[in-house]
């Protein structure tokens, strides 16, 4: 049965449970109050059904009232009602009908503004908490960037004036009267030895600046990765050997011949940090190993270690600048922090990614670069941060 029709058949069937009602209460109530038991069956119809089924069972209540079909059955008369009565009857039941459906949506009307109050309570709830754990987010990204901004000052201040300290030093060790020659080359070889270790710390400070306005832009050219990994290799070789790192490099003989296009001197930094990456921190007696294959349509090149490693809740930050400071593993090595950054944006200008793993502190670390085969030559990308 349809929804629609229901409060009618409902309306029907209430009438007919009043007629015999009032049939039954006749010997008690007579011919004086002949239509009060259809007073109910109103009501329930107008509350259930609205104002039509109310009015559909008013006028099947005054035709029952009126006519009294049942009348044979019960011993009553069959007469004709009052019309007085009748027209009071049908009055009151349509004001009945009309009160219940008015009330009846004044109450749905109040349940659904109390459901939408309900609902923005818990949604205005939602929304404080939601900008509560934006403003505790805000305030510990806040904290957090205050940290590393004082790090980054205590660690540029240590790093420039350590070198700058050592050349004052020699320095002062030139002007002695006291110094031999022997002395003095030792002197002159500190002194360009700190000189050297501040224009690469001030050259990646200066890099990380450009990288960040999208300063830097990348000269396309044919490229010979077995020259760029060798000539990149040849700027740590002296340091591993003082550490007495074995080193060893295998270069797919396939990349010579392969039309590969990039910055060479970009590519020259991105496999020179990782190179001095790896060095620094691995162990004296340690290995270097450094691979390089030609894929379908990517050039892959691995450098692993089997240095200090890297915590694995350090791993998501190896590539920000300025993070080295909060490993704590990390914290002693010299730097600024910033040469994984450089390599990370620098491949990606490359449109390249990279990635790294490890094993945990103490098991050694993998970088893995993957830079596209062939690239337009004679093309300038400019690098945006």
């Amino acid at each position: 049965m349809r929804p629609r029709m229901t409060p009618y058949v409902v309306s029907i069937g209430i009438t007919i449970l009043a007629a015999l009602a009032n049939a039954a209460l006749w010997p008690e109530l007579g011919p004086r109050y002949p239509l009060i038991a259809f007073f109910p069956a109103v009501a329930v119809s107008s509350w259930f059904g609205g104002f039509w089924p109310g009015a559909l069972s008013t006028a099947l209540s005054a035709i029952a009232g009126t006519y009294f079909w049942f009348a044979p059955q019960f011993k009553i008369p069959a007469q004709p009602g009052n019309p007085l009565v009748l027209t009071m009857f049908v009055g009151i039941g349509l004001t009945i009908a009309f009160l219940s459906e008015t009330l009846k949506r004044r109450t749905e009307r109040a349940e659904q503004a109390e459901r939408e109050s309900v609902r923005l309570s818990r949604e205005l709830r939602a929304a404080d908490q939601k900008i509560l754990e934006a403003e505790q987010s805000a305030r510990r990204e806040a904290e957090r960037a205050n940290r590393i901004k004082d790090e980054v000052l205590s660690t540029v201040s240590h790093e420039l004036r350590t070198p700058l300290g050592a050349t004052l030093r020699w320095a002062e060790i030139l002007q002695s009267e006291f110094a031999d020659e022997i002395t003095r080359r030792r002197a002159l070889e500190g002194i360009r030895r700190s000189s050297q270790q501040q224009l690469e710390l001030l050259g990646e400070l200066l890099d990380a600046a450009r990288i960040k306005s999208g300063a830097i832009q990348l000269n396309y050219d044919r490229v010979d990765l077995c020259l760029v990994i060798r000539e990149a290799w040849d700027g740590v070789a002296l340091l591993a050997t003082a550490k007495g790192i074995h080193a060893t490099i295998d270069v797919d003989p396939a990349l010579s011949g392969s039309p590969f296009y990039g910055d060479s001197a970009r590519l020259r930094q991105i496999v020179a940090n990782l190179f001095a990456n790896a060095v620094k921190f691995t162990p004296t007696g340690g290995h270097v190993n450094a691979r390089v294959r030609q894929g379908d349509s990517t050039v892959e090149i691995v450098v692993a270690d089997n240095g200090t490693g890297i915590p694995e809740a350090f791993l998501p930050f190896v590539f920000e600048p300025f993070r080295q400071g909060e490993a704590a593993n990390l914290h002693h090595e010299a730097g600024f922090g910033l040469g994984l950054f450089i390599v990370k944006q620098l491949v990606e200008a490359h449109q390249g990614e990279v990635a790294v793993t490890s094993a945990g502190e103490g098991r050694g670390a993998t970088f893995t670069i993957r830079l596209p085969l062939q690239a337009p030559m004679s093309e300038r990308v400019a690098l945006v941060p």
